[in-house]
């Protein structure tokens, strides 16, 4: 896999509300796909970087789930 443990975010069009992420994106680490969503801290915040939250894609979650339910 080209793209493995990397990923990239980017500002949200969608944004309606402050509790929304500030940016959202996708990442792969291990081979495995997550969605990724991230907020600006607040301008005194040390560090500066934002902070990132990382969700596995669904389709793929359902797909193992279903392959560890086969094992049993």
């Amino acid at each position: 896999m080209e793209n493995n443990n990397q990923g990239a975010i980017w500002g949200n069009a969608h944004k309606k509300k402050d509790t929304h992420p500030d940016f959202t994106g996708n990442a792969v680490i291990d081979g495995v796909e997550y969605k990724v969503v991230a907020w600006k801290r607040s301008p005194n915040a040390n560090p500066k970087a934002p902070s990132l939250k990382f969700k596995f894609e669904k389709a793929q979650v359902d797909i193992e789930e279903q392959v560890n339910a086969d094992d049993l």
